[in-house]
């Protein structure tokens, strides 16, 4: 495929990832024993939000567990 091909395809689909929704309800409402869940959400393309990646600080190792 071409680059002048390949534009248009990229950019119609960077306008639908962008589509996506802010969370309906506050985070405390989902956690512990009995937690409040909101309805499912059928949509084109999934919500992805992925976590931002720390590394380790200078002189930190992770430890491994006893026994």
């Amino acid at each position: 495929m071409t680059a002048s091909r390949l534009l248009p395809v990229l950019s119609v689909i960077l306008v639908l990832v962008a589509c996506g929704q802010p969370a309906r309800q506050p985070l405390e409402a989902g956690i512990g024993p009995d937690p409040t869940l909101p309805p499912p959400d059928v949509g084109l393309l999934p919500t992805l939000r992925p976590a931002k990646a720390v590394g380790w600080a200078d002189g930190e190792m992770p430890s491994a567990a006893a026994g």
